[in-house]
């Protein structure tokens, strides 16, 4: 995790996708979400934390709420805060959109 701002289950949620077991990974995915959405609520316009939130919904198939989230994430940081080309990228493979 050099470097990661992700919290370790959402690492450990893709190796677990890797080594096909899709039920364990979406378990860590559940745990880092929830560890994301208590950071938030002392930091809530962290914006690496809501792209986290936005990702980590998309992964755990709430594709609804990822999209109002990644929309709310878009907006609070407006021209100052723009999302990495990473991070719309992750965005648009999580949603499945093109």
């Amino acid at each position: 995790e050099y470097a990661a701002s992700e919290p370790k289950a959402f690492h450990a949620g893709w190796a677990h996708t890797l080594a096909g077991r899709p039920a364990a990974a979406q378990a860590e995915w559940r745990n880092a979400l929830a560890l994301v959405e208590g950071r938030l609520r002392t930091d809530s316009r962290n914006f690496t934390l809501l792209n986290q939130r936005a990702l980590l919904l998309a992964l755990t198939g709430q594709t609804d709420a990822a999209r109002e989230a990644w929309q709310l994430r878009v907006e609070l940081g407006g021209e100052q805060e723009r999302p990495s080309f990473v991070s719309v990228a992750m965005m648009s493979v999580a949603l499945n959109d093109p």
